[in-house]
């Protein structure tokens, strides 16, 4: 029996472009035309299961060849010689938005902590929270080394308020956010690093005149 293999972004932990590893196939119906098959799969990352729903023009199943394959993404065609196609992938991630105007990357690693809190793993979702402040502290002050050094000037110019620097450097992001991640992170450290990293975006990207303000601070 093969083993198949599927890219995507998990629906659980919300890693995008993580490996799914197949489990089993279960055959849906078989006819002159091909067959279409269930074919369930387990994320790399955190290991919990999604199906993928399959047709082929032939009709032996996905797990059916000697070797490996990589699934193509939804709608896709893998090459004429193994003719599987994608038709959908359940459950589908569900996208809990960031603050309108983020950038994407930090938003992906928000969604992304946001998941990891929920599946209890607090130390992943610290670091995805540090990953978005560094990549949104970045966007905004490209030609400023370091996070720590980021989050003092974007205080001294205004773009964040006194209150959320306070906080800050409640969650130890503006002395070192390196310290954060070599202690084991409690629940409640995790969240309040998730609420400080939301509400950094919300005052970055979402309030009045941020969208102008950074293209200007680039320009500068």
């Amino acid at each position: 029996m093969g083993t198949v293999y599927y890219v995507g972004t998990c629906p659980h932990c919300l890693a995008t472009k993580r490996t799914f590893t197949s489990c089993r196939q279960t055959l849906l119906r078989k006819n002159e035309s091909g067959s279409r098959w269930r074919l369930q799969m387990s994320c790399n990352t955190c290991t919990l299961r999604v199906d993928v729903l399959l047709a082929s023009a032939g009709l032996d199943g996905p797990l059916d060849g000697p070797g490996s394959i990589t699934l193509p993404r939804h709608g896709g065609q893998i090459a004429p010689a193994l003719p599987f196609v994608v038709h959908a992938v359940y459950p589908k991630p569900r996208a809990i938005p960031a603050p309108f105007a983020t950038p994407l990357q930090p938003a992906d690693r928000l969604s992304a902590a946001r998941a990891r809190l929920a599946l209890g793993d607090f130390e992943a979702c610290a670091t995805l929270c540090v990953s978005a402040l560094d990549l949104a502290s970045h966007d905004l002050l490209p030609g400023t080394a370091g996070l720590r050094e980021r989050f003092h000037r974007l205080r001294n110019e205004g773009v964040i308020p006194s209150a959320l620097a306070a906080w800050g450097h409640f969650v130890r992001i503006e002395g070192s956010a390196a310290t954060l991640l070599d202690d084991d992170v409690a629940e409640e450290e995790a969240q309040e690093l998730l609420d400080f990293t939301e509400t950094f975006l919300l005052f970055a990207f979402s309030r009045p005149g941020a969208g102008i303000a950074a293209p200007r601070r680039r320009a500068g």
